[in-house]
């Protein structure tokens, strides 16, 4: 089987909560029941996973209530008619498959065959490209459990850490998964599978045909595959922004390396283990509808963002003023220091984390010589396209550190941030995102054309400047910001740098262990726009570095070491 060609490392990690959920158990009351409900749960999600990975048929049905034969269903039925009571004593799930409350053995048969969609719909994919990997290593971290009678519930996240054959950048996606169970002839059985994966966001209150949607994505994939042998190869360079050009000293150009390694650092596990994701940036609110938040975010930080929750706060390198605003802090709506929420200066924050928001906000600045905000070039992805650019003018390197909105929940309701391009098609192109959270994932494998579902178009949005920002002038401080960076055992060395636009009599970068509050390493420079530093990496964990400058507001930026 190919799982042992690729060397499965599956690690469970048991870390049950007694307040997360009504009557979980704890480690240390755990049962040989609750072990044996914890097995069936994740064998039945590594199955999954292989078969959409490695389009490796596994048999899905042996591990659920489908295995059990018609004349049984009657019996069957009858048990999980209790269902309703004891899922009433669970925590609320925020993606919930309401239907299976009814307690009805179809609502359980139609959850099942949506998954089981879902797995054959992104195996299909994978087989389109003939994907394949350097490594793929799936592994289950078992949060909480509960466990009454003859049912069971397991509250459990995949982390699946890979590598594409081609591609230098590791990849990763994490899903959240509740899974119920049912004893049924003394074996648990899963019953249900609630997840927030976007598959199961978007298709779980739809009619959802798998033979309607992968007919249509292999017309599309025929048909695109034919195009691209007649369509003329386009340059590598940039062709310059499409928008007017930046008028003023203090509008932020933006720097779409800074936007991508901001979107690594914070999509690369290795703080402490736990998935919410724990390692977001908890200087900004956390919003569970996280993908635009995430995005948002990684513009900031392509513009010179100052990740200290002082400057966060005060919205420095946001836009808080004019008809269209776009502005975070760590609290939800506001800070306390601005106005309550619901009033008329929440349009920000709407922009910041909302999809349709955000698209309104571009597009309106795009409108507007005058109006601040980010100015963007754009461009809309026909459904039945691969061609990320179309007649555009825009590059592959246009595309790097671009947003796109995808099909979420809704046409155009999740957003994406590019994290890479080796060309100009949708099966060329790597994204990183939240909700679920994925990193360098080709987006083709997850957001295909078809030539049947309109839901598949794309909207791309390539930020170029940041006009009349909050705090804005027309000398300031950034850097360089950094990957993720792998210490292994003995620490791996890095040369940073700060900078600022135009010299200043005095550069300072200090470097921060992590939870520490004296600096490890000081560099400085004298009468320069430029210090640098090479810096020994070697302790886990969130890394800060703050650059200072003479009459400067100082720059704050973190390095993840794992």
């Amino acid at each position: 089987m190919k799982k042992r060609v690729i060397g499965l490392t599956l690690v469970v990690c048991l870390l049950f909560s007694t307040t997360a959920f009504a009557s979980s158990t704890s480690i240390s009351q755990m049962s040989p029941d609750m072990n044996a409900a914890i097995e069936v749960a994740t064998s039945y999600l590594e199955d999954a996973a292989y078969s959409q990975y490695f389009y490796d048929a596994q048999d899905l049905v042996a591990h659920t209530i489908e295995v059990i034969p018609e004349n049984e269903k009657a019996v069957l039925s009858q048990s999980i008619a209790e269902y309703p009571s004891f899922r009433s004593a669970q925590a609320v799930v925020p993606y919930e498959d309401t239907s299976i409350n009814t307690g009805t053995l179809q609502a359980f048969e139609e959850n099942l065959e949506l998954h089981r969609d879902s797995v054959a719909y992104y195996g299909h994919l994978n087989e389109l490209e003939n994907t394949t990997y350097k490594y793929f290593t799936p592994s289950y971290d078992v949060v909480d459990g509960n466990i009454d009678g003859d049912f069971a519930t397991v509250n459990v996240y995949e982390t699946i850490d890979f590598q594409y054959s081609d591609c230098d950048e590791p990849s990763m996606m994490v899903t959240h998964y509740y899974i119920s169970l049912v004893k049924y002839d003394g074996e648990w059985l899963v019953m249900s599978v609630e997840s927030d994966d976007l598959f199961y966001q978007t298709y779980r209150d739809s009619d959802f045909k798998l033979s309607e949607a992968i007919e249509g994505i292999d017309a599309a994939f025929e048909e695109n595959e034919q195009l691209a042998l007649s369509e003329p190869a386009t340059s590598d360079d940039n062709v310059g922004q499409l928008v007017p050009a930046a008028n003023s000293s203090t509008d932020r150009k933006y720097i779409p390396k800074n936007a991508v390694n901001y979107a690594l650092t914070y999509s690369s596990s290795g703080d402490d283990g736990n998935k919410s994701p724990s390692y977001r940036n908890k200087n900004f609110y956390w919003s569970s509808s996280s993908c635009q938040l995430f995005v948002s975010q990684c513009i900031w930080a392509g513009f010179g963002g100052s990740n200290s929750p002082d400057d966060i706060n005060d919205r420095l390198v946001m836009d808080t003023s004019g008809s269209y605003q776009w502005w975070s802090t760590d609290s939800k709506y506001n800070h306390p220091n601005y106005n309550d929420p619901g009033s008329p200066s929440d349009k920000g924050w709407n922009s910041w984390i909302k999809c349709s928001q955000f698209k309104v906000y571009v597009d309106g600045v795009k409108a507007s010589s005058t109006e601040s905000g980010i100015v963007c070039d754009t461009h809309s992805v026909p459904y039945n396209s691969d061609n990320m650019v179309g007649s555009s003018g825009l590059t592959k390197n246009d595309l790097i550190g671009a947003a796109l909105h995808v099909n979420g929940a809704d046409p155009l309701g999740h957003a994406v941030i590019i994290n890479n391009a080796t060309g100009t098609t949708r099966q060329t192109v790597y994204y990183t995102c939240y909700n679920n959270c994925a990193k360098n994932i080709r987006l083709s494998t997850r957001f295909p054309s078809s030539k049947s579902s309109t839901d598949n178009k794309i909207y791309v949005m390539v930020p170029r400047y940041l006009r009349g920002a909050n705090g804005a002038t027309s000398n300031y401080l950034y850097a360089d910001l950094q990957n993720a960076l792998v210490k292994g055992t003995s620490g791996v060395r890095q040369t940073l740098y700060g900078r600022s636009v135009s010299a200043v009599s005095s550069l300072t970068m200090k470097v921060y262990k992590p939870n520490t509050a004296n600096a490890a390493y000081t560099f400085k420079a004298s009468n320069k726009n430029v210090v640098s530093g090479s810096v020994l990496f070697n302790v886990a964990g969130e890394w800060k570095v703050v650059v200072s400058g003479t009459g400067l507001d100082p720059f704050t930026y973190i390095i993840r070491v794992v």
